[in-house]
Protein backbone atom coordinates (compact mmCIF):
# COMPACT_ATOMS: atom_id res chain seq x y z
CA UNK A 1 0.00 0.00 0.00
CA UNK A 2 1.07 3.52 -0.68
CA UNK A 3 2.73 5.55 2.07
CA UNK A 4 2.91 9.25 2.56
CA UNK A 5 5.76 11.12 1.00
CA UNK A 6 7.06 14.25 2.75
CA UNK A 7 9.02 16.58 0.44
CA UNK A 8 9.58 19.21 3.15
CA UNK A 9 12.95 20.67 2.29
CA UNK A 10 11.78 22.84 -0.57
CA UNK A 11 8.77 24.01 1.40
CA UNK A 12 10.83 24.87 4.47
CA UNK A 13 13.21 26.83 2.28
CA UNK A 14 10.29 28.85 0.94
CA UNK A 15 9.02 29.48 4.46
CA UNK A 16 12.46 30.67 5.59
CA UNK A 17 12.86 32.90 2.54
CA UNK A 18 9.42 34.39 3.16
CA UNK A 19 10.29 35.24 6.74
CA UNK A 20 13.58 36.84 5.71
CA UNK A 21 11.86 39.00 3.08
CA UNK A 22 9.13 40.02 5.52
CA UNK A 23 11.67 40.97 8.23
CA UNK A 24 13.66 43.05 5.74
CA UNK A 25 10.51 44.87 4.65
CA UNK A 26 9.60 45.61 8.27
CA UNK A 27 13.10 47.05 8.81
CA UNK A 28 12.59 49.29 5.78
CA UNK A 29 9.26 50.46 7.11
CA UNK A 30 10.73 51.32 10.50
CA UNK A 31 13.57 53.19 8.83
CA UNK A 32 11.61 55.17 6.27
CA UNK A 33 8.09 55.00 7.73
CA UNK A 34 6.82 54.51 4.19
CA UNK A 35 3.09 53.76 3.89
CA UNK A 36 3.51 51.83 0.62
CA UNK A 37 6.10 49.56 2.22
CA UNK A 38 3.68 48.86 5.07
CA UNK A 39 0.94 47.95 2.59
CA UNK A 40 3.32 45.59 0.80
CA UNK A 41 4.17 43.90 4.12
CA UNK A 42 0.46 43.49 4.87
CA UNK A 43 -0.24 41.91 1.48
CA UNK A 44 2.73 39.57 1.78
CA UNK A 45 1.70 38.49 5.28
CA UNK A 46 -1.81 37.62 4.05
CA UNK A 47 -0.33 34.86 1.88
CA UNK A 48 0.78 31.77 3.76
CA UNK A 49 3.22 29.36 2.14
CA UNK A 50 1.86 26.39 4.04
CA UNK A 51 3.80 23.33 5.16
CA UNK A 52 1.40 20.50 4.35
CA UNK A 53 1.35 16.69 4.18
CA UNK A 54 1.55 15.34 0.63
CA UNK A 55 0.35 11.90 -0.45
CA UNK A 56 1.69 10.43 -3.67
CA UNK A 57 -1.85 9.37 -4.45
CA UNK A 58 -2.17 8.53 -8.17
CA UNK A 59 1.26 8.84 -9.81
CA UNK A 60 -0.02 7.50 -13.15
CA UNK A 61 -3.00 9.78 -13.63
CA UNK A 62 -4.62 13.10 -12.71
CA UNK A 63 -6.90 13.08 -9.67
CA UNK A 64 -10.33 14.46 -10.53
CA UNK A 65 -12.33 14.14 -7.35
CA UNK A 66 -11.98 13.85 -3.58
CA UNK A 67 -14.68 13.02 -1.02
CA UNK A 68 -14.85 12.52 2.73
CA UNK A 69 -16.19 9.09 3.70
CA UNK A 70 -16.15 9.54 7.46
CA UNK A 71 -14.11 11.08 10.25
CA UNK A 72 -11.15 8.84 9.48
CA UNK A 73 -11.20 8.21 5.73
CA UNK A 74 -11.21 10.06 2.42
CA UNK A 75 -11.38 8.73 -1.14
CA UNK A 76 -9.90 9.84 -4.47
CA UNK A 77 -10.60 8.92 -8.09
CA UNK A 78 -8.33 9.28 -11.07
CA UNK A 79 -7.59 9.15 -14.77
CA UNK A 80 -5.73 5.90 -13.96
CA UNK A 81 -9.18 4.21 -13.61
CA UNK A 82 -8.80 3.57 -9.90
CA UNK A 83 -10.52 4.73 -6.71
CA UNK A 84 -8.36 4.83 -3.59
CA UNK A 85 -9.36 4.96 0.06
CA UNK A 86 -7.04 6.76 2.50
CA UNK A 87 -6.71 6.63 6.25
CA UNK A 88 -6.30 10.21 7.46
CA UNK A 89 -4.61 9.24 10.72
CA UNK A 90 -2.09 6.67 9.46
CA UNK A 91 -1.54 8.45 6.13
CA UNK A 92 -1.84 5.20 4.19
CA UNK A 93 -3.81 3.97 1.21
CA UNK A 94 -5.98 1.27 2.77
CA UNK A 95 -7.86 0.08 -0.31
CA UNK A 96 -7.83 0.33 -4.10
CA UNK A 97 -11.01 -0.21 -6.11
CA UNK A 98 -10.37 -1.41 -9.65
CA UNK A 99 -12.71 -2.49 -12.40
CA UNK A 100 -13.78 0.80 -13.96
CA UNK A 101 -14.54 0.88 -17.66
CA UNK A 102 -12.51 4.05 -18.10
CA UNK A 103 -11.04 6.98 -16.19
CA UNK A 104 -13.08 7.96 -13.14
CA UNK A 105 -14.18 11.61 -13.12
CA UNK A 106 -16.33 11.80 -10.00
CA UNK A 107 -17.32 9.85 -6.89
CA UNK A 108 -20.11 10.23 -4.33
CA UNK A 109 -20.82 8.67 -0.94
CA UNK A 110 -24.14 6.80 -1.03
CA UNK A 111 -23.99 5.37 2.51
CA UNK A 112 -21.44 3.94 4.93
CA UNK A 113 -20.96 0.83 2.80
CA UNK A 114 -21.32 2.11 -0.76
CA UNK A 115 -19.99 4.80 -3.08
CA UNK A 116 -21.00 5.74 -6.62
CA UNK A 117 -18.56 6.57 -9.42
CA UNK A 118 -18.98 8.30 -12.78
CA UNK A 119 -16.62 7.67 -15.69
CA UNK A 120 -15.37 9.31 -18.85
CA UNK A 121 -17.38 7.07 -21.15
CA UNK A 122 -20.71 7.67 -19.42
CA UNK A 123 -20.88 4.66 -17.11
CA UNK A 124 -21.97 4.91 -13.48
CA UNK A 125 -21.13 2.21 -10.94
CA UNK A 126 -22.13 1.43 -7.36
CA UNK A 127 -19.29 -0.04 -5.28
CA UNK A 128 -19.27 -2.13 -2.12
CA UNK A 129 -16.47 -0.75 0.06
CA UNK A 130 -16.02 -3.93 2.09
CA UNK A 131 -15.59 -6.31 -0.84
CA UNK A 132 -14.15 -3.68 -3.25
CA UNK A 133 -16.52 -5.01 -5.90
CA UNK A 134 -18.94 -3.35 -8.30
CA UNK A 135 -22.53 -4.08 -7.28
CA UNK A 136 -24.30 -2.47 -10.22
CA UNK A 137 -23.58 -0.75 -13.53
CA UNK A 138 -25.70 2.12 -14.89
CA UNK A 139 -25.83 2.96 -18.59
CA UNK A 140 -27.57 5.91 -20.22
CA UNK A 141 -25.26 8.90 -20.56
CA UNK A 142 -23.51 9.49 -23.89
CA UNK A 143 -20.45 11.26 -22.52
CA UNK A 144 -18.36 11.96 -19.43
CA UNK A 145 -20.21 11.88 -16.12
CA UNK A 146 -18.93 15.05 -14.45
CA UNK A 147 -21.11 15.22 -11.35
CA UNK A 148 -23.11 13.09 -8.93
CA UNK A 149 -25.37 14.12 -6.06
CA UNK A 150 -27.32 12.02 -3.56
CA UNK A 151 -31.04 12.83 -3.41
CA UNK A 152 -32.10 10.33 -0.74
CA UNK A 153 -31.12 6.84 0.40
CA UNK A 154 -32.47 5.24 -2.79
CA UNK A 155 -31.98 7.90 -5.49
CA UNK A 156 -29.22 10.07 -6.93
CA UNK A 157 -28.68 12.43 -9.86
CA UNK A 158 -25.89 12.65 -12.45
CA UNK A 159 -24.75 15.42 -14.79
CA UNK A 160 -22.91 14.76 -18.04
CA UNK A 161 -21.08 15.99 -21.11
CA UNK A 162 -24.21 14.99 -23.06
CA UNK A 163 -26.00 18.08 -21.56
CA UNK A 164 -28.43 15.99 -19.52
CA UNK A 165 -29.17 15.40 -15.86
CA UNK A 166 -30.45 11.93 -15.07
CA UNK A 167 -32.31 10.77 -11.95
CA UNK A 168 -31.55 7.17 -10.95
CA UNK A 169 -32.72 4.67 -8.39
CA UNK A 170 -30.12 2.41 -6.80
CA UNK A 171 -31.51 -0.60 -8.68
CA UNK A 172 -30.05 0.81 -11.88
CA UNK A 173 -33.15 2.39 -13.39
CA UNK A 174 -33.11 5.84 -14.98
CA UNK A 175 -36.27 7.42 -13.60
CA UNK A 176 -36.02 10.73 -15.41
CA UNK A 177 -33.86 12.67 -17.88
CA UNK A 178 -33.75 16.46 -17.62
CA UNK A 179 -32.50 18.47 -20.59
CA UNK A 180 -32.27 22.15 -19.63
CA UNK A 181 -28.68 23.11 -20.51
CA UNK A 182 -27.20 23.82 -23.94
CA UNK A 183 -23.77 22.45 -23.00
CA UNK A 184 -22.19 20.01 -20.51
CA UNK A 185 -23.48 19.85 -16.93
CA UNK A 186 -20.39 20.30 -14.75
CA UNK A 187 -21.77 20.41 -11.20
CA UNK A 188 -24.86 19.50 -9.19
CA UNK A 189 -26.03 20.18 -5.63
CA UNK A 190 -29.15 19.19 -3.74
CA UNK A 191 -31.21 22.11 -2.43
CA UNK A 192 -34.03 20.15 -0.79
CA UNK A 193 -36.11 17.02 -1.38
CA UNK A 194 -37.69 18.47 -4.51
CA UNK A 195 -35.06 20.73 -6.04
CA UNK A 196 -31.50 20.52 -7.31
CA UNK A 197 -29.18 23.16 -8.74
CA UNK A 198 -26.93 22.68 -11.79
CA UNK A 199 -23.96 24.55 -13.24
CA UNK A 200 -22.94 24.22 -16.87
CA UNK A 201 -20.48 25.03 -19.61
CA UNK A 202 -23.25 27.25 -21.04
CA UNK A 203 -22.39 29.66 -18.15
CA UNK A 204 -25.82 29.33 -16.53
CA UNK A 205 -26.94 28.06 -13.14
CA UNK A 206 -30.40 26.50 -13.07
CA UNK A 207 -32.72 25.56 -10.24
CA UNK A 208 -34.65 22.45 -11.26
CA UNK A 209 -37.71 20.62 -9.95
CA UNK A 210 -36.81 16.93 -10.00
CA UNK A 211 -40.48 15.89 -9.96
CA UNK A 212 -41.65 17.94 -12.95
CA UNK A 213 -38.26 18.29 -14.70
CA UNK A 214 -38.94 22.02 -15.04
CA UNK A 215 -36.45 24.85 -14.66
CA UNK A 216 -37.76 27.13 -11.92
CA UNK A 217 -35.05 29.79 -12.10
CA UNK A 218 -32.04 30.64 -14.25
CA UNK A 219 -29.18 32.50 -12.61
CA UNK A 220 -27.37 34.57 -15.19
CA UNK A 221 -24.11 36.35 -14.35
CA UNK A 222 -21.07 34.19 -15.00
CA UNK A 223 -19.27 34.81 -18.28
CA UNK A 224 -17.61 31.39 -18.46
CA UNK A 225 -18.08 27.76 -17.36
CA UNK A 226 -19.63 27.21 -13.92
CA UNK A 227 -17.36 24.56 -12.36
CA UNK A 228 -18.63 24.38 -8.78
CA UNK A 229 -21.61 25.08 -6.53
CA UNK A 230 -22.14 24.91 -2.79
CA UNK A 231 -25.31 25.30 -0.75
CA UNK A 232 -25.02 27.85 2.06
CA UNK A 233 -28.53 27.63 3.50
CA UNK A 234 -32.13 27.22 2.35
CA UNK A 235 -32.12 30.52 0.47
CA UNK A 236 -28.59 30.96 -0.88
CA UNK A 237 -25.84 29.25 -2.83
CA UNK A 238 -22.32 30.13 -3.98
CA UNK A 239 -20.86 29.42 -7.43
CA UNK A 240 -17.35 29.38 -8.89
CA UNK A 241 -16.43 29.86 -12.54
CA UNK A 242 -13.78 29.97 -15.22
CA UNK A 243 -14.32 33.75 -15.22
CA UNK A 244 -12.23 33.92 -11.97
CA UNK A 245 -15.27 35.12 -9.95
CA UNK A 246 -17.17 33.58 -7.02
CA UNK A 247 -20.82 34.64 -6.81
CA UNK A 248 -23.19 34.51 -3.84
CA UNK A 249 -26.83 34.12 -4.94
CA UNK A 250 -30.27 34.47 -3.36
CA UNK A 251 -32.10 31.53 -4.92
CA UNK A 252 -35.54 32.61 -3.69
CA UNK A 253 -35.57 35.68 -5.89
CA UNK A 254 -32.85 34.57 -8.32
CA UNK A 255 -30.58 37.57 -7.79
CA UNK A 256 -26.90 38.10 -7.07
CA UNK A 257 -26.00 39.05 -3.49
CA UNK A 258 -22.26 39.61 -3.85
CA UNK A 259 -19.19 39.00 -6.04
CA UNK A 260 -15.97 37.66 -4.51
CA UNK A 261 -12.90 38.64 -6.52
CA UNK A 262 -9.25 37.85 -5.94
CA UNK A 263 -8.46 34.64 -7.78
CA UNK A 264 -6.33 35.04 -10.90
CA UNK A 265 -7.60 31.96 -12.73
CA UNK A 266 -10.52 29.53 -12.89
CA UNK A 267 -12.24 28.55 -9.63
CA UNK A 268 -12.47 24.77 -9.66
CA UNK A 269 -13.80 23.93 -6.20
CA UNK A 270 -15.82 25.43 -3.35
CA UNK A 271 -16.64 24.11 0.12
CA UNK A 272 -18.54 25.51 3.08
CA UNK A 273 -16.65 25.60 6.38
CA UNK A 274 -19.51 27.06 8.41
CA UNK A 275 -22.44 29.45 7.95
CA UNK A 276 -20.11 32.43 7.44
CA UNK A 277 -16.97 31.01 5.81
CA UNK A 278 -16.34 29.32 2.45
CA UNK A 279 -13.10 28.01 0.95
CA UNK A 280 -12.18 28.10 -2.74
CA UNK A 281 -9.50 26.41 -4.85
CA UNK A 282 -8.25 27.71 -8.17
CA UNK A 283 -6.05 27.11 -11.17
CA UNK A 284 -4.01 30.06 -9.84
CA UNK A 285 -2.52 27.50 -7.36
CA UNK A 286 -4.07 29.09 -4.27
CA UNK A 287 -6.70 28.22 -1.70
CA UNK A 288 -8.64 31.23 -0.41
CA UNK A 289 -10.78 31.53 2.70
CA UNK A 290 -13.67 34.00 2.45
CA UNK A 291 -16.09 35.70 4.82
CA UNK A 292 -19.54 35.43 3.27
CA UNK A 293 -20.95 38.43 5.12
CA UNK A 294 -18.23 40.96 4.31
CA UNK A 295 -17.05 39.41 1.05
CA UNK A 296 -13.46 39.75 2.20
CA UNK A 297 -10.72 37.17 1.66
CA UNK A 298 -9.56 36.20 5.17
CA UNK A 299 -6.55 34.24 4.06
CA UNK A 300 -4.74 33.07 0.92
CA UNK A 301 -2.72 29.85 1.05
CA UNK A 302 -0.16 29.15 -1.64
CA UNK A 303 0.74 25.57 -2.58
CA UNK A 304 3.65 25.04 -4.98
CA UNK A 305 2.76 25.82 -8.61
CA UNK A 306 -0.12 23.42 -9.22
CA UNK A 307 -3.81 24.09 -9.81
CA UNK A 308 -6.20 23.18 -6.97
CA UNK A 309 -8.92 20.92 -8.36
CA UNK A 310 -10.99 19.65 -5.44
CA UNK A 311 -11.23 20.43 -1.69
CA UNK A 312 -12.96 18.66 1.22
CA UNK A 313 -13.26 19.77 4.82
CA UNK A 314 -11.83 17.15 7.19
CA UNK A 315 -12.74 19.12 10.30
CA UNK A 316 -13.10 22.75 11.35
CA UNK A 317 -9.31 23.19 11.39
CA UNK A 318 -8.17 21.01 8.50
CA UNK A 319 -8.80 20.48 4.79
CA UNK A 320 -7.65 18.03 2.16
CA UNK A 321 -7.33 18.82 -1.54
CA UNK A 322 -6.09 17.38 -4.81
CA UNK A 323 -4.14 19.29 -7.44
CA UNK A 324 -2.88 19.07 -11.00
CA UNK A 325 0.33 17.42 -9.80
CA UNK A 326 -1.45 14.08 -9.14
CA UNK A 327 -1.14 14.53 -5.38
CA UNK A 328 -3.46 14.62 -2.40
CA UNK A 329 -2.52 17.14 0.28
CA UNK A 330 -3.68 17.70 3.86
CA UNK A 331 -3.14 20.99 5.64
CA UNK A 332 -4.21 23.05 8.64
CA UNK A 333 -6.29 26.16 7.99
CA UNK A 334 -4.68 28.27 10.74
CA UNK A 335 -7.50 30.80 11.02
Amino acid sequence: MNKLFFPRFKKNSILLLGKIIRDKMIDLFKKFKNKKVFQAIYRFNSINFVDELILTAHPKGDIYCLIKLNEFQIATCSYDRSIKLWDIKTKECIKILKGNFSSVWTIMKLNDNNIVSGSWVGFIQIWDLKSSKVLKNFEGHNGNVYSLVKLNKSKFASGSLDKTIKIWDIEGNCIKTILEHDLSVRCLIKLNNNHICSGSMDNFIKILDINTSQCLKRLNGHREVVYCLVKINEISIVSGSEDFIIKHWDINIGLLIKNFTGHLNSIRTLVKLNSEIIISGSDDTTVKIWNLVSGNCIKTMKFNEHAIWCIVVININQIAFVNSNKTLQICDLMI
